[in-house]
């Protein structure tokens, strides 16, 4: 990696500093959209939403001289390996809808909403624009950039941070409230793997579950066996929530397992003893992750989230 960041409290400073930008250009960008009253159908949309985001990274790897292809860890994962990552996505998919279903008790169910606006399209096209897509698109941008200048500071740092960051970019609290979670664990697994394969493959595999299971539940309702949405109270989604947490920690307790498994299976238990160690300066001090950058942000991003909250 090549290029002028050579000091790694200026790689967090910098990472920061692109994690505001990108929250401003894309809300502004999206404003300037419908102000010029563009409209784009919803699979469009998704797609420009991914590039509104890759543009000021690609800006930043430009002006940086940064190659991404020494920055990001493209090592190659065995079959086995693979077998592993997905039986890890499925014990992880009841652990991320527990936390949803917590968000759902204050938050409307942003995917299930855009879940209704694609029901028309074929199961292909849907796991291209909602599963494939986004576990290379995101996972590159979130797992691959950021997560790497953050690391600078620590793993566990690093992990964390770009799992905000990565909740911020879905500019909803629903998705926020399990994505920060989720890019936490699938940066310490890139970790666990030395590989960014292994973060897209579980992303892909946790997307096209919804995908494949949203498209079952349509099939279902067409044929008149059931319907896709019912009204919820928010009584109910406690209940559900309470019933269902049983399983979420039998799932987790499966999936922790499986994680550690997955590190001793890739030889890096060693490396990964070295999660909680914080990194110093060259002055030997600790490297600093929260700055005024990265405090805009997210006040910037909270308050975006807020104001369409109060919107719908």
């Amino acid at each position: 990696m090549s290029g002028r960041q050579k000091n790694p409290s200026q790689r967090v400073k910098s990472a920061n500093r692109l994690f505001l930008i990108s929250l401003c250009f894309v809300v502004l960008s999206s404003y300037g959209i419908a102000w010029m009253g563009i409209g784009f159908s919803v699979e469009i949309s998704l797609i420009v939403s991914q590039l509104l985001f890759w543009i000021p990274i690609a800006v930043y790897l430009l002006i940086e001289r940064i190659n991404l292809f020494q920055l990001v860890p493209f090592r190659k994962i065995s079959i086995s390996t693979v077998g592993m990552l997905v039986l890890f996505a499925v014990f992880l998919i009841p652990v991320m809808a527990w936390i949803n279903m917590i968000s759902m008790i204050f938050v409307e169910n942003t995917v299930a909403v855009l879940d209704q606006q694609v029901q028309g399209n074929s199961l292909i096209v849907n796991l291209l624009l909602m599963a494939v897509m986004p576990s290379v698109s995101e996972e590159l941008m979130v797992r691959g950039v950021y997560f790497h200048q953050y690391k600078v500071s620590g793993i566990f740092k690093g992990a964390l941070m770009s799992g905000i960051v990565f909740g911020m970019m879905h500019m909803n609290f629903n998705q926020f409230s399990y994505a920060v979670v989720l890019g936490m664990i699938m940066a310490l697994l890139v970790e666990a793997t030395g590989s960014i394969f292994s973060s897209m493959m579980v992303h892909f595999v946790f997307n096209g579950y919804s995908v494949v299971l949203t498209h079952l539940q349509s099939e279902a309702a067409y044929l008149g066996t059931e319907e896709i949405i019912q009204e919820i109270t928010q009584g109910d989604m406690i209940d559900m929530l309470v019933s269902y947490t049983p399983t979420a920690c039998i799932a987790a307790i499966i999936a922790l397992g499986i994680f550690l498994w997955i590190v001793q299976h890739c030889k890096r238990t060693e490396h990964m003893k070295q999660i909680f160690v914080s990194n110093c300066s060259e002055e030997g001090k600790k490297i600093k992750v929260i700055t005024p950058s990265f405090v805009i942000g997210m006040a910037f991003g909270i308050g975006y989230m807020l104001l369409t909250e109060w919107m719908v």
